[in-house]
């Protein structure tokens, strides 16, 4: 197996947030502690560390005994001696699949290869640690992995094997059914070393953690690399502390996750309220439909963690217009059948914006999905019904209902009478009719109410951005 660098930059769907910070402009930087290289810093921290030696022995007694189940090599076995003695460790992971998981999981581990050996030519002995998730109960989600076939089409590969409902997919066991899986793969992978690790590891007895610590024990061998599953039982004693002392302190932690959630929320608030300056007509409207949105999905039923992504989503829906020219954003003709080209690409540049940033994963997804119709006549992807995300689905409802009850330059706004019905007439072509039966049941004088107050907020933010422009044009006379 051979290894060379890839620059994250060729790697598809890599956020722009990561990109850009990759790049360590003077833009970015007021913004991280630490630049990108790490063997800038990496002397001042790995001094800065203080790991108790009776707790670092138990743990690298610990990975010698997982190791050596796992068939480990005498570099890794030399490895671990190394930690024992006071190395640092690169550590990264992955959640346990079948027949070692996505691509991306190679290059994890190969990642912490290079950063360990730069580490040690750096003059700090570091080696490369590969964290196994065993503990995740997503069985579907792991339970299936793509191969090339002979012919270069990729061949979809999924274990029936199952076990308790819910059960952590480390304790989910394989039965005889995996070895003509196994043998599926051989066909397309063809007679070589690897087919040879496929056999070894994926076999009746093993479980989806332990044969996939078998196959990175042989594929990464020659480097070292030290595997660790945390679901072991001495592993959890010796973290006993660290959950206690988590439990004490769960009202400060929770008090500061919080104030860290309200901190995204006014910087996305503002980000939203500057992108939307380059539009004065529509100004304030990813505020409304936010306050619809919500008030929408509660009476839906959706639970906290989506009523979050919803939030999100509502107020970041057109954050992709920031790639769209002003010269099209703002013609006041009609489009021509390119410009619209341009126009409709904007919720999958909002999605690869937001690609890779863990809280606004649900977010994302209502950013993908916001014009996408209940028929399958929506765009970017032509989804249909239920294959839509429910939060964009929600989401939908309150954007119509904004624009049809908002006062525009050229008509104003509709009733609630009139939007309602509309509603109404599309339901079950661009609407999700149970969407709009739960619209039905807010109460009109709900909406009304709301209404009023995306008004009284919309004079406020009007007059605000003609502060704006006015403190602008005064700044360019200035510097003129």
């Amino acid at each position: 197996m051979k290894s060379q660098c890839l620059p994250f930059r060729q790697i598809p769907h890599s956020t722009p947030l990561f990109t850009d910070f990759l790049s360590w402009v003077p833009s970015i930087q007021p913004f991280y502690s630490r630049s990108p290289n790490f063997a800038e810093w990496l002397k001042d921290e790995t001094s800065a560390v203080r790991y108790d030696s009776v707790r670092r022995e138990r743990v690298a007694d610990i990975l010698e005994r997982q190791n050596k189940a796992w068939g480990a090599s005498p570099k890794t076995l030399e490895n671990i001696a190394r930690l024992r003695g006071g190395a640092s460790a690169v550590v990264t992971g992955q959640q346990v699949g079948l027949f070692g998981g996505p691509l991306f999981s190679l290059f994890k581990a190969l990642t912490t290869i290079k950063l360990a050996n730069e580490a040690t030519s750096a003059g700090c002995d570091s080696v490369p640690v590969f964290w196994l998730a065993t503990t995740d109960h997503d069985l579907a989600e792991i339970s299936h992995v793509s191969v090339l076939a002979t012919d270069g089409s990729l061949q979809k590969l999924t274990a029936p094997t199952q076990g308790a409902h819910d059960a952590p997919v480390g304790t989910v066991t394989f039965g005889p059914e995996i070895e003509p899986l196994v043998e599926a793969a051989a066909a397309s992978l063809s007679d070589s070393e690897v087919t040879r690790f496929l056999r070894e590891s994926y076999r009746p007895g093993e479980n989806f953690g332990s044969a996939f610590a078998r196959l990175f024990s042989r594929l990464f061998a020659d480097w070292g690399v030290v595997l660790l599953d945390a679901s072991d039982p001495e592993l959890q004693q010796i973290a006993q502390p660290i959950y206690l002392a988590a439990i004490e302190r769960a009202a400060e932690l929770d008090d500061a996750l919080n104030s860290l959630e309200d901190a995204y929320r006014s910087t996305l608030r503002a980000l939203t309220a500057a992108l939307e300056t380059r539009d004065l007509e529509t100004h304030g409207h990813s505020e409304r439909v936010v306050t619809y949105s919500l008030r929408l999905g509660r009476e839906y039923g959706l639970d906290s963690q989506r009523i979050k992504a919803l939030e999100f989503g509502s107020l970041l829906h057109d954050i992709g217009k920031i790639g769209v020219p002003d010269s099209i954003l703002r013609k006041p003709a009609k489009l021509t059948d390119q410009e619209w080209v341009r126009m409709r690409e904007h919720p999958a540049h909002g999605q690869q914006i937001l690609r890779g940033i863990h809280f606004l994963e649900g977010a994302a997804r209502v950013v993908a999905q916001h014009h996408e119709k209940w028929d399958g006549s929506g765009y970017p992807l032509g989804l249909r019904g239920e294959d839509i995300d429910l939060c964009a689905r929600i989401f939908s409802v309150a954007d119509a209902f904004d624009a049809m009850t908002s006062d525009r330059v050229y008509r104003k706004g509709k009733s609630y009478e009139a939007a309602a019905q509309e509603l109404d007439v599309w339901a079950g072509r661009q609407f999700d009719p149970k969407v709009v039966e739960a619209f039905h049941r807010v109460p009109k004088r709900d909406w009304e109410e709301l209404h009023a107050q995306s008004l009284v907020k919309k004079e406020e933010s009007i007059e605000v951005h003609r502060m704006i422009q006015m403190l602008e044009s005064q700044l360019e006379a200035v510097v003129s």
